[in-house]
């Protein structure tokens, strides 16, 4: 979720292969939404020393630690590829722009925990059918950030990211605010509930009328 990658260590975009497991993972989630396949095949993955976990953007690149793919579960690394297909599917790059046109950092930041809130919410009620799963697993990790849990209890369940951001940013106003001297962006598999282990890149000149949105 951070506003650059946390790393300038980007090993070769042509000759670097996808890790065996990445690709097994990649492929089960194809199985799994065969309507998203199509989109799933299109991502570029790119590995970045450094990054923690995974984030990608509007172009369809998909940033990711090679130590995270290594030691993340099989259903980890599913689960959290749906997640980052999500904020594409629903098109979270340009969505902010209608609340803001010219977000700042803070509200970029409140923005990708909005983001991450509304996600979340909607895998862990699909993951809950177990038997819709056949033999692929996918779970809501325990350390992902959930509304009604944690920090962000008061914050009610199946809305909008916007409907969150404007109560985060409520908070935020009235000095209220439970993460701003807090919140860290670290991998999973923590055992805290303060973090998400995935995440959506910001770019910078990023245009909400750029037609490869």
């Amino acid at each position: 979720m951070n506003r650059i990658l946390a790393s300038t260590e980007v090993y070769s975009k042509i000759n670097t292969a996808e890790p065996d497991k990445f690709r097994k993972a990649k492929l089960d989630c194809a199985r799994y939404w065969k309507f998203a396949r199509d989109l799933i095949f299109s991502i570029k993955t790119i590995p970045v020393v450094g990054l923690g976990t995974m984030a990608i953007n509007k172009r369809l690149q998909l940033y990711y630690d090679p130590e995270y793919i290594e030691s993340s579960s099989e259903t980890e690394l599913r689960s959290c590829i749906l997640h980052e297909l999500c904020h594409i599917l629903f098109k979270h790059h340009a969505r902010i722009k209608v609340l803001l046109s010219d977000p700042n950092p803070n509200e970029w930041e409140k923005w990708n925990i909005a983001a991450d809130l509304s996600v979340n919410y909607l895998l862990n009620q699909e993951f809950s059918e177990t038997s819709r799963h056949g033999s692929y697993g996918f779970h809501v990790g325990f350390d992902w950030l959930m509304a009604g849990k944690g920090r962000y209890r008061d914050i009610g369940t199946n809305l909008s990211a916007e409907k969150i951001f404007r109560e985060l940013m409520k908070g935020e106003d009235d000095g209220k605010s439970q993460d701003s001297n807090s919140r860290t962006d670290r991998p999973s598999n923590t055992g805290e509930d303060n973090g998400s282990p995935t995440g959506f890149q910001r770019e910078d000149h990023d245009n909400s009328s750029d037609s490869r949105e």
